[in-house]
């Protein structure tokens, strides 16, 4: 095959497929993005409040 014709196709290939992937991507946060933000911040309080008041148990483990 035609090395350059092979490259052109390669690139042309590459191409749609991350346009595709950007529209899944577009398509994936549109609808999830508010969940996954909302959640986020949820999980990620959780994290800081866990690390500034750690139950008592932890520290009489310690």
């Amino acid at each position: 095959m035609n090395t350059k014709v092979y490259h052109t196709f390669e690139a042309k290939q590459h191409h749609f497929l991350s346009k595709t992937h950007q529209n899944a991507q577009a398509k994936f946060n549109a609808h999830y993005g508010d969940i996954l933000t909302h959640n986020g911040v949820f999980l990620f309080l959780l994290l800081v409040h866990k690390i500034v008041a750690p139950p008592p148990g932890d520290i009489e483990r310690k």
